[in-house]
């Protein structure tokens, strides 16, 4: 039997191996656009001395780097427990960056320059995304930051060894489904026992050990096999909710089956059993064959109602608003790597063809766009209107920095943007008599919201009550067209 080993390396010349460990136990974690780590567990060895805050760890079945974070020892049983983290991490290390820089350019330009600018050893090699955009961070240590930016432009990032890639989506559809009561056995259930008497229950399934799913006589039932942002399939009652596993943790020296963490349930499986409840519908935009239909900085797969059945301008329900006819620049669509086979055309309201690269300028004379995407004998179709708004006109022409224009004739936009947290509120600069459009849109995933009015019937603000596929580094957009008549 071959015992498991792990290299420890010269952190500033990875080349010169230093020694080896003999690996009693590991655990590979990584998250999607968060944590990458990797856990050991080994006895006292020759080697073991070598194991410090400068050394490098190297696993040849990753094949990646780590470094040392944190060594736990236990004397009398002379075993050491051994926390790793990406070497990616050190970029956060010692760095206190301007909050508030701006950047232009492609991902690829974008990426680069963070790192450049900061004097590091690492280099972003490949993106998925060529599209000019601007990006103003709001984090200062350089992987947060790195983090931050592939979130805004809705992709994900791969730290491997030095390099970074920029990526539409990372894991492929392959089909896997879990199914309650053939091939997912087991829940945690959590009973809190109230003052009033009442009794509260939690269910929690959004971690699955794959290699713990066993029939009755304790055999695999099937040979599982799942990576990091692959497609995750839930079974009950003939429902299926689409999920994704946006972390993956498991042991790279053995052939086990991974722990998966999977997409964020709003409601877990197990619970609508116990309550009864019907399942959720599969969130839209695991359903499209696109990975991105970006217009100007607008992500318009966040919209909702964005995919319509027929290529009938009378389905569209998704909307642009515009001051001017040249208002945005580019036209970006691309497919997700399953459908990559497929073909993509896009027309106006009138089926004239228009052209989709970094160059177009919409809405130009076009009031609504549809977007074809044929697959054999299959077709998707996506289609928006754009809508023109009235510039705001200041009352004073000779002060039109007075804040008290435009508020009583004119229409005003009001806009925000900030990172998605649960039951956030965009509250406007003041109450307002009309809300005349409102459109919300997400760096990832897809939000519901509802209007807030205070108690005589003014518009207040905006309230985000759900969202799909986000989390912390989502950015959430708001723009809001108010007036004050009368």
């Amino acid at each position: 039997m071959t015992i498991p080993k792990v290299k420890i390396l010269n952190n500033n010349n990875p080349a010169i191996v230093l020694g080896e460990l003999e690996v009693a136990d590991a655990y590979l974690y990584e998250r999607v656009n968060d944590k990458y780590t990797f856990e050991i567990e080994y006895y006292e060895q020759e080697d073991a001395h070598l194991v410090t805050k400068k050394a490098l760890i190297h696993s040849d079945v990753d094949d990646d780097y780590f470094r040392v974070a944190q060594l736990t020892e236990t004397p009398i049983q002379n075993k050491y427990e051994l926390t790793c983290e990406h070497v990616s991490y050190e970029l956060n290390d010692g760095r206190d960056d301007e909050i508030n820089a701006v950047y232009t350019g492609t991902p690829m330009e974008i990426a680069n320059k963070i790192l450049t600018d900061n004097d590091t050893r690492y280099r972003c090699t490949y993106s998925d995304f060529n599209e000019v955009v601007t990006f103003k961070t709001k984090t200062a240590p350089i992987r947060s930051r790195l983090i931050e930016f592939v979130n805004s432009i809705g992709a994900e990032i791969i730290f491997r060894r030095f390099e970074v890639s920029i990526v539409t989506r990372r894991g492929h559809d392959n089909g896997l489904t879990i199914e309650l009561g053939k091939n997912l056995k087991d829940v945690t259930i959590t009973k809190v026992f109230n003052l009033d008497g009442t009794i509260s229950q939690s269910f929690d399934i959004d971690f699955i050990d794959l290699n713990k799913i066993v029939d009755a006589n304790g055999n695999p039932l099937e040979p599982y096999e799942c990576h990091l942002g692959d497609s995750v399939y839930l079974k009950i009652r003939g429902e299926t909710i689409a999920q994704r596993s946006v972390a993956v943790g498991f042991n790279p020296f053995k052939h086990a089956l991974p722990t998966i963490e999977l997409d964020s349930p709003v409601q877990s499986l197990t619970k609508l059993i116990a309550e009864g409840m019907e399942s959720p519908a599969t969130p839209a935009y695991l359903n499209y064959w696109l990975s991105t239909f970006r217009i100007g900085n607008i992500n318009c797969l966040s919209l909702d109602g964005i995919q319509i059945e027929s290529p009938n301008t009378a389905n569209i329900i998704a909307e642009i608003n515009y001051e001017k006819t040249d208002e945005f620049k580019g036209l970006i669509l691309a497919l997700k790597e399953d459908y990559n086979d497929a073909s993509i055309s896009v027309t106006n309201q009138n089926g004239t063809p228009i052209n989709y690269n970094n160059s177009t300028v919409l809405p130009n004379t076009n009031t609504s766009l549809i977007v074809t995407v044929t697959k054999g004998q299959e077709k998707q179709y996506y289609g928006l209107k754009f809508n023109e708004v009235l510039p705001e006109e200041p009352e004073d022409p000779e002060n039109p920095d007075d804040p008290s224009n435009g508020t009583s004739k004119g229409l005003i936009l009001e806009t925000a943007m900030e990172y998605y947290y649960r039951d956030m509120i965009f509250q406007f600069t003041k109450a307002y008599n009309e809300l005349l459009s409102v459109v919300v849109t997400a760096s990832t995933g897809s939000v519901k919201y509802e209007t807030l009015k205070n108690s005589e019937g003014k518009f207040t603000g905006i309230k985000i009550n759900a969202a799909t596929g986000l989390n912390e580094y989502s950015e959430i957009s708001v723009q809001a067209v108010v007036r004050n008549s009368g």
